[in-house]
């Protein structure tokens, strides 16, 4: 794991505080559908439907993002029972987290098995910090 090189590097990753911990999205300024903002309020789990109406989990503000149905199928579980273990994953700190910087802003926010393999895919002017939920790394 790769811990950021400096409390100003922590720090980066910016989504209110003063955002409740577990309300709607409407609630939080997340837009559409349900949004988890983490114990330390830097990152904000989003839940909610693309035009096709297909769930997506993903960070609030970032690119990635995961179908629920394919969690089901990879789980081998129903959507909805795959979609609630990921989230359960993620909060209780058993997913790690990546975070790519680019040119010193936070370019994309993604849950990771592999933090060796991002690592390999990293250009000069990018820097991936790994973390946890909770704010640990």
């Amino acid at each position: 794991m790769i811990a950021p090189q400096n409390e100003h590097d922590r720090q980066q990753i910016e989504i209110s505080s003063a955002d409740p911990p577990s309300q709607s999205a409407s609630d939080t300024g997340c837009g559409v559908g349900s949004c988890i903002v983490s114990p330390d309020g830097a990152l904000a789990l989003t839940i909610a439907e693309d035009v096709d109406g297909e769930e997506l989990i993903g960070f609030h503000g970032f690119e990635w993002t995961v179908q629920v149905s394919v969690l089901g199928e990879l789980s081998g579980k129903p959507a909805e029972d795959a979609k609630q273990a990921f989230v359960e994953e993620i909060r209780s700190d058993q997913l790690l987290i990546a975070v790519l910087y680019r040119f010193g802003e936070v370019a994309d926010i993604w849950v990771t098995d592999d933090p060796e393999m991002d690592k390999n895919y990293l250009q000069a002017n990018e820097k991936l910090v790994f973390r946890y939920w909770n704010g640990q790394s």
